[in-house]
Parts: structure tokens; C-alpha cells; sequence
């Protein structure tokens, strides 16, 4: 696995077209990956900690494990299938490790208000790199 870091938000306000930029942390690649208008506020949200009146999926994602005892450990962005990436997040209850699906949106956004690191396969990172 490669560790990424946030590269790069692009909002796009006159189409719903918004890009999130992940770029390895100790090299050159990136992979870029379009994300929906609301997982785009949520991010931009993340970003500036403001907090949202009612919890967002990521805010539901993050209270549910601490609810239950357990902790998001990583992201890791591992599969593209066509043009479409996945995600897991890798939470810790109990010494144990549990791996759940999710979107790289989603996933991306829990990562960033959770101070969670995110990673991206081998694989995947040098697919995206052309």
C-alpha cells in the first residue's frame, strides 16, 4: 500500500463535475477521482472543520464505530473496476481488524475528519498514473 495525502479539491459550481486529487506522499503519482456535489461539500466541510447541523454519512459513519467501540484505522482505495474506484475503510474494535466497502467519497471524507491516513494499492496508484 501507498500513502496519499489530500492534493488538490476542484469544485466545479457550474456543473456537478468536482475532482478530488490524492497524490502519493513520498513520490509523484496521483490518482484523481470525480465525486458527487454533496460529498464534495462534505469534503470542502472536513476541510474547514465546520460542523453540519445533522450528521453527513461520513459524520454517521465516524459516530456508529465510536458507538460500537471501534475506531477507523485507514482508508485504502484499492480496486478501479473500468473507471470506477473502491474503497474500504479499515476499522479496529478489540485488537481486530474489520474491513467494510464503501465509496472512495465517503471514505476520503471520514479519513479527513478522522485524521485517518489514506492509502491507495499498488496496483490502483499505478493504473491511475498511466
Amino acid at each position: 500500500m501507498v500513502r496519499l495525502e489530500l492534493a488538490r479539491l476542484l469544485v466545479n459550481e457550474r456543473s456537478s463535475e468536482h475532482v478530488v486529487t490524492l497524490r502519493e506522499t513520498d513520490g509523484d503519482r496521483a490518482l484523481s477521482i470525480e465525486i458527487g456535489p454533496f460529498e464534495a461539500a462534505a469534503l470542502e466541510e472536513s476541510l474547514q472543520a465546520e460542523p453540519s447541523p445533522r450528521p453527513l454519512t461520513h459524520e454517521l459513519i465516524l459516530s456508529a464505530c465510536a458507538m460500537l467501540g471501534a475506531e477507523l484505522r485507514y482508508v485504502v482505495v484499492d480496486d478501479l473496476i473500468g473507471e470506477v474506484y473502491h474503497a474500504k475503510l479499515v476499522l479496529t474494535r478489540d485488537g481486530r481488524d474489520v474491513t467494510v466497502d464503501a465509496r472512495p467519497s465517503d471514505a476520503i471524507v471520514a479519513a479527513i475528519r478522522a485524521e485517518a491516513p489514506i492509502f491507495a494499492s499498488e496496483r490502483v496508484l499505478r493504473v491511475a498514473s498511466g
